[in-house]
């Protein structure tokens, strides 16, 4: 038992108070005793147990009428109560009124110091909890002295900061930690088509109502991960002017001269130019997606007919069905590429429907049943869904779980095993489909790992000529989560195949 646990016997028998002495004295604790509850009500406020054991039936002051003046609710003591016969009513009332246990006399050793030392332990997690209120309570009161402090700061050197700040290229937003306006260099106030002496001191995402770039600006404002927005792209029409620009978003947070975190800075960087050159490259990639699309899609039915002209020789059904396993990788290819250059994008038109997710993850398993087959592995699916449907955005959905199911399949071995599990659950007061995929594969190792999203790099180089492929599966797979809002994580070890959780939010 811990050092120093204060421990107060209430019982009006000498004998029990000597050998609840003796026995828990053994065990390093502090132990007083009373022969009374009026007694022990006057030392409870000097000594303050940590622990009280007390005698249901004592004359004068039972202990019931103890455990009643004792606010075990509202202190960190705990009350264990002791008898000499059992009673169901006594033991009723006693936990009503806030004691931890009930203890039957006579007293042994195995039962007792058990019970005590579980109210000791609750008694110190109490403490310690209280210590920690108290320790969060002047964190937040230094938090809030030291925001201001920094908008006294903030005044004092208001003149200067303008003149520095108004005659930078880019937009410059200062945010509290409420999301509230603060401060706007003119290029911001341009940029946003919002005035600072108006909107001074006003939410930004009120501000914003209405704007179609509003919502994705909100979100970076109120992130609490400073940097997690910085490879967002938003579009925002210029006043008078057809065109729209485009600035990339970066956020960063100040702090007090305690470094206390006081805000978010915003900085609105012209990428214009940028985004056109990405709007020509994604032409470039979608044309070739195009033109490659067609050819294998008429391939694709000469393979079916010959397949269906069961005259035919077993040497032209050898060849349809080599061509039926090349057209289906040229196909994905061509997903791939779509895939890819959607993902890429920065201006992604995120859309929502009605999805059956069970049906999703078993129809990309069905389009490499062949595979599956191939290398007798066992597919088995455990759903809590129930088929019902949700809310998401269909393409970049299926294209997660594809990619997801695709590795799942090209990597196991022969024989192995695919295990995926479905489920939805509330996490923080938000709904979550969890995903996951577990494979009997070869693994990867922990330098593997760290490439895993980086684009057209695959966990081992060994994988990349064995398997073929364009490595970007898992790249394809974060870029759909980050959009949806979701998270990916992976475990894996060399020669122990590898396991794929896939979050997603979902709309109520």
């Amino acid at each position: 038992m811990a050092d120093n646990i204060k421990i107060l016997v209430v019982d009006d028998e000498p004998e029990v108070l000597e050998v609840c002495a003796e026995m828990l004295g053994k065990e390093a604790c502090d132990v007083r005793t009373a022969a009374s509850g009026a007694e022990a009500l006057e030392m409870t406020e000097s000594f303050k147990p940590d622990v009280c054991l007390i005698d249901v039936a004592m004359p004068g002051m039972t202990g019931l009428e103890f455990l009643k003046h004792l606010d075990t609710q509202g202190c960190t003591c705990e009350a264990l109560m002791m008898t000499g016969h059992e009673s169901l009513a006594d033991a009723q009332e006693s936990m009503r009124l806030g004691a931890r246990g009930y203890i039957t006399k006579p007293l042994f050793r195995e039962t007792l110091v058990p019970q005590v030392q579980t109210a000791a332990a609750m008694a110190r997690r109490q403490r310690e909890a209280r210590d920690r209120l108290e320790t969060l309570r002047r964190e937040v009161r230094a938090a809030e002295q030291a925001l201001d402090t920094a908008r006294e700061v903030l005044a004092e050197k208001e003149h200067l900061m303008d003149s520095i700040l108004n005659g930078m290229g880019e937009g410059i937003l200062a945010l509290d930690c409420n999301g509230n306006i603060v401060f706007m260099n003119p290029r911001a106030e341009k940029i946003l088509d919002l005035s600072f002496i108006e909107h001074a001191g006003a939410n930004l995402e009120q501000a914003l109502k209405g704007r179609d770039f509003a919502p994705w600006l909100g979100a970076a404002a109120a992130s609490e991960e400073t940097g997690a927005w910085d490879h967002l792209v938003v579009s925002i029409p210029r006043k008078g002017e057809s065109r729209r620009h485009h600035y990339l978003v970066r956020t960063s947070g100040f702090e007090s001269g305690d470094g206390a975190v006081v805000g978010k800075v915003i900085n609105l960087i012209d990428h214009t130019a940028k985004v056109e050159s990405e709007r020509l490259r994604d032409f470039f990639l979608s044309t070739v997606a195009h033109e490659l699309r067609t050819p294998v899609t008429i391939v694709k039915n000469y393979v079916n007919l010959l397949r269906s002209v069961s005259s035919d020789p077993q040497q032209y059904r050898e060849v349809a069905s080599d061509m039926g396993i090349a057209t289906d990788k040229l196909g994905r290819l061509v997903n791939n590429i779509v895939a890819l250059s959607s993902l890429s994008s920065a201006r992604y038109a995120r859309d929502t429907a009605e999805i059956n997710v069970e049906a999703i993850v078993r129809a990309q398993f069905e389009t490499r049943q062949r595979m599956i087959q191939e290398k007798r592995l066992s597919l088995h699916i455990h759903s809590d869904l129930d088929g019902c449907t949700v809310i998401s955005d269909p393409r970049l959905m299926d294209t997660a779980i594809g990619c997801v199911a695709s590795n799942a399949v090209k990597f196991n071995r022969p024989g192995g095993r695919i295990a995926v599990s479905l489920a939805r659950e509330k996490n923080s007061g938000h709904t979550m489909l969890r995903m996951e995929f577990e494979d009997t594969g070869a693994g990867m190792s922990r330098a593997a790992r760290d490439n895993l999203f980086k684009g057209f790099e695959q966990g081992e180089a060994s994988l990349t000529r064995r398997h073929g492929g364009m490595g970007i599966g898992l790249y394809l797979t974060k870029r759909a989560m980050d959009i949806l809002g979701g998270r990916i994580h992976i475990e894996s070890e060399e020669g122990r195949g590898t396991r794929v959780e896939l979050a997603v939010p979902l709309k109520e």
